[in-house]
Parts: C-alpha cells; structure tokens; sequence
C-alpha cells in the first residue's frame, strides 16, 4: 500500500514520461523545462520566465530529442523568444549552439532584462552565452564570468555568422580565453553589432578586443568598451589587440562611432585603442576613439 505522498510522487513521475523534460528542482538544482515547446504545433512567439525555460531553450538547439520522430534539432528561424524577468542562474551554463549546423536562429529579446550569475567552464570552440548565432539578439544584460581554453569566445556569443544581429546589449562578464576573444562577441564573421557596450575584463592570447576579438568583414557601430583587455601572446604583426576591435579585416569590415575607456595590456606589436589591426583598402574606423592606457609588454 502506498502513502499519499508515495502516490503523488508517481504521478508527478508518470506525468513526466508524457511531457519533454519538464522542469522540476532535485537536490536543489535546475532541470532543464521544454514542456513549453510542442515541435507538432509551433508557435511564432515565446516568453522565457525561468531559468529552467531557459536550460530547455538551449536543450532544444543543441540536442537531438529522441522523443521525437524523425529526431531533430531546432533553430527557431524566424521564431522570437521574449525575456519577461530578471533571471539569476544557479548553475554552469551550456552556450546555446555550437556550430553553423547547430544554432541559434531565432530573435531573443531581453526585454531589457539581466541574466546573472552567468557561468561558463568550456574546452570547445565557440564559448558565450550563444555559442554561434545566425539570429538575433537584442536589448539583453548578461552579467558573470567566462573560462574557455579554445577560442572564439564572446560573452554574448561566441561565433556571428553573416545573418547574424547583436543589439543594445551589455556584457558585464569577465572573460578567459585563447584566440578571437571579445567582450560582447569572439569572432564576428560578417555579423552586425551595434549598440552595445561591454563592461567585463576580458583576457585572450591574441585577437583580443573589447566587443570584438575579430572583426572579419563585419559591421561594429555605436559600441563601447569599459573594461580592461589583455592579450598573452605575441606572433606576427596582424595578431591584433584593440579596445574595440583585436582585428578589423576585409573590404566590407567596418568600425564607426564607437569608444574605448578600458585600460589595454597588449603582448603584439598590432594594438591599437580602437582597433589593433585592421587591412584592405575599404575597411573603415570612422568616428570612434580611445581614452584607455595602452602598454604594450613583452616585445
């Protein structure tokens, strides 16, 4: 004979084997919600409440779901997902998206909203709060600390594909990492920025900057930078370390109206308050400047 409380806790475990990973707390920790999502009947709009909705999105992108036939990921193109509240994570954060094939290519707008306590230990490439984006992020706060031995690391993402937008965003996190490092995005690979404004320390081994650790035919404009860059590694001249932008390269590359008042501690010859190294004849700096200290070390 079972206890009521027996009988409520099968119950609560059968109706979890009906739904797609429904969100409840185990031993104080978060599971992952994506009872929200039916792939049968989709819906254009989203709100995220919780962190919980917030581990499903990711879960969703970045994993096949068995239960479903044929199995799947999703990128939520043309599908936008709103922040409704505050959310302070409690636990180390899987980047939403990997790679060209596995990403995020949805509109998420944090509605002016800050997500906290961000956490990222990472040993693959393209390490942010996004992983790789080929969507749209916009009016999000992110606050915490990024640790990743590769590169391509971003507080809000890691790698922008071409389609991709970041908008009126701030990132206060402080980051660690190797190659295109970035305060707001690692390596922005014909992407747009603009308007956002990066707060956090971030520390790489080279192509470092304060929004962008590479900048590779995109467009950078109305951003800023506050916090402290480091570069650690010294190679050839191009390996850029910039308040803005560690390289700016290709024709179409574009850096306008944007500032730096973080404190620079470059290891390469190519640095630079906006820009630590940038090429081709059309690639612009236009409008922006630079008020930080640079020291360049160990050359």
């Amino acid at each position: 004979k079972y206890s009521e409380e027996e009988d409520n806790d099968k119950n609560q475990e059968s109706s979890k084997n009906d739904k797609d990973s429904k969100s409840k707390k185990s031993s104080g920790s978060v599971t992952a919600d994506t009872s929200w999502f039916d792939y049968k009947n989709p819906k254009k709009k989203y709100n995220i409440t919780s962190e919980a909705q917030l581990m499903g999105l990711a879960s969703l992108v970045n994993q096949e779901q068995a239960m479903w036939k044929p199995t799947r990921l999703e990128t939520f193109k043309g599908v936008t997902f709103t922040l409704t509240k505050d959310i302070k994570l409690t636990q180390q954060w899987t980047p939403i998206g990997s790679s060209s094939a596995v990403c995020f290519a949805g509109s998420f707008d944090g509605n002016g909203h800050t997500i906290s306590n961000v956490k990222i230990s990472s040993t693959s490439t393209n390490t942010g709060f996004f992983g790789y984006l080929k969507g749209e992020v916009k009016n999000l706060s992110l606050q915490g600390t990024i640790e990743s031995s590769t590169g391509s690391c971003g507080g809000i993402a890691g790698e922008l594909d071409s389609v991709a937008r970041i908008s009126d965003c701030t990132s206060d996190i402080n980051i660690t990492a190797g190659i295109k490092t970035g305060g707001i995005a690692g390596n922005n690979n014909s992407g747009t920025i603009q308007g956002c404004i990066n707060k956090g320390d971030v520390t790489g081994t080279y192509k470092v900057g304060g929004v962008v650790g590479e900048n590779w035919g995109g467009k950078i404009e109305n951003c800023g930078n506050e916090g402290t860059i480091t570069s650690s590694v010294r190679g050839v001249a191009t390996f850029g370390t910039g308040g803005v932008a560690g390289r700016s390269v290709a024709s179409t590359a574009v850096i306008s109206d944007c500032y730096n008042i973080g404190n620079i501690y470059s290891a390469t010859e190519a640095t630079g308050g906006v820009a630590g190294y940038t090429n081709a004849e059309k690639s612009t700096v236009a409008n922006s400047y630079n008020i930080g200290n640079i020291t360049i070390k160990d050359i």
